[in-house]
C-alpha cells in the first residue's frame, strides 16, 4: 500500500498505483485499506470495470467459504451501483447463494432487485428460499404471504395463489390478510369450490355465520345432488334462524328446499311455520305457481300436492 500511495502522489501514475494495490490485494485480499484506495483510483478513474474483474479473479482464489463470498458480494455491489450491470450482479449473488443457501445478505440482495425490476417469477424462487431456511414461524408466514400476493396479483396465478394461502392457513388460522384474500378471489366468483372448502371450517371456529351464509349460497349454485342441495339448506336456514336471527333469510332457504322437492312434508312444515312468523304467506303461493309452471314435468301427484297447498294457503 505504501508503494502505491507513493507511486500515486509523486509520480502522479494512476495505473501504476491500481497495479500496486492489485498486488496488495493478492497477499491481503480482505484489507479494508486496499479496497477503499482502489475504490477511490475507480473513482477518479472511472475504471470501475477493472476493479471488478480483479476483486472477482481475487475470490476465485480464496478457499474461505466466508471470505469469498464477502469479495462476491463487493464485486455486486460495485456492478449493480458503479456499472449498473444488474444481470452479473444478480449472477454474482446467485453464486454466493449456490455455495451458501442461508446466506441472508445475498438472499436479501435478490429480494431488492427482483422486486425493484418486478421480476416476478424470479422473485418467487428467491422468497421461497428464504422460506426454506428461516426457522422463525411467523416471519416464514409473511415470506409466503408475499408469495401469494405475487401468484394473486402480478402474475394473475390463482389456482397457484389459493395454494399458497391455504398452506398459511394451515399454519396460521387466524391469519387474517390470507382470509381477505381468499374472500376477495372468492366474492370474485374464482375458486370458489376450493376456497369454501379452506374457509368453511375456520368461519365455523370462528363462529362468522355471515360468511358460512355467503359460502353456503355458492356451494349450492353448484350442487346438483338433491340430498347435498338439502343438508346445504337446511345448515344455511339454521344459522340464519338461529345464529343470526334472521328468520325472512331463513323462510327463502326453506322455500328453495320447496323448489327442490315440493312433496316433502317436512320441508312443507317448515315453509309453514317461517311463513307464520313473517306472515309473508304469498311467498308460498308464488313458489308454488313456480314450481307448476317449470320446465320440468312433474309426477301428477306431486302436482296435486303442491296445488293443494296452493290452496290451503
Amino acid at each position: 500500500d505504501m508503494i502505491a500511495g507513493l507511486r500515486e502522489r509523486h509520480v502522479q501514475d494512476l495505473g501504476a498505483a491500481f497495479a500496486s494495490y492489485a498486488g496488495a490485494m493478492e497477499i491481503a485480499p480482505q484489507n479494508e485499506t486496499t479496497i477503499g484506495q482502489l475504490g477511490r483510483i475507480a473513482d477518479a478513474t472511472g475504471d470501475w470495470e477493472r476493479v471488478a474483474g480483479l476483486m472477482a479473479s481475487e475470490a476465485e482464489k480464496i478457499l474461505d467459504p466466508q471470505l469469498k463470498a464477502a469479495m462476491l458480494k463487493r464485486v455486486a455491489v460495485i456492478r449493480l451501483e458503479k456499472l449498473q450491470d444488474v444481470e452479473k450482479a444478480v449472477a454474482r449473488y446467485q453464486e454466493i447463494v449456490d455455495d451458501n443457501p442461508e446466506d441472508a445478505d445475498a438472499i436479501g440482495a435478490l429480494d431488492h432487485i427482483f422486486t425493484r425490476l418486478e421480476r416476478w417469477s424470479e422473485l418467487v424462487e428467491v422468497l421461497r428460499r428464504q422460506i426454506s431456511v428461516t426457522g422463525d414461524e411467523m416471519q416464514s408466514v409473511e415470506l409466503q404471504f408475499r408469495v401469494g400476493q405475487i401468484f394473486h396479483i402480478n402474475l394473475n396465478d390463482l389456482p397457484e395463489a389459493v395454494n399458497v394461502y391455504r398452506d398459511i392457513l394451515a399454519i396460521a388460522p387466524e391469519h387474517q390478510p390470507a382470509i381477505q384474500a381468499m374472500e376477495l378471489i372468492f366474492a370474485e366468483g374464482e375458486m370458489q369450490s376450493a376456497i369454501a372448502e379452506v374457509l368453511e371450517p375456520l368461519h365455523y371456529a370462528a363462529q362468522r355465520w355471515d360468511q358460512i351464509v355467503k359460502i353456503g349460497e355458492v356451494k349450492l349454485s353448484i350442487t346438483e345432488d338433491r340430498q347435498d342441495r338439502f343438508d346445504i339448506i337446511r345448515n344455511v336456514a339454521e344459522i340464519a334462524e338461529n345464529k343470526l336471527g334472521d328468520t325472512g333469510n331463513a323462510y327463502v332457504w326453506w322455500l328453495r328446499a320447496y323448489i327442490d322437492d315440493p312433496s316433502s312434508e317436512d320441508v312443507a312444515s317448515e315453509v309453514e311455520r317461517l311463513a307464520e312468523i313473517t306472515g309473508q304467506w304469498s311467498y308460498i303461493v308464488d313458489v308454488s305457481r313456480q314450481i307448476l309452471e317449470s320446465e320440468e314435468q312433474l309426477p301428477a301427484e306431486t302436482q296435486q300436492i303442491v296445488l293443494l297447498r296452493e290452496g290451503r294457503t
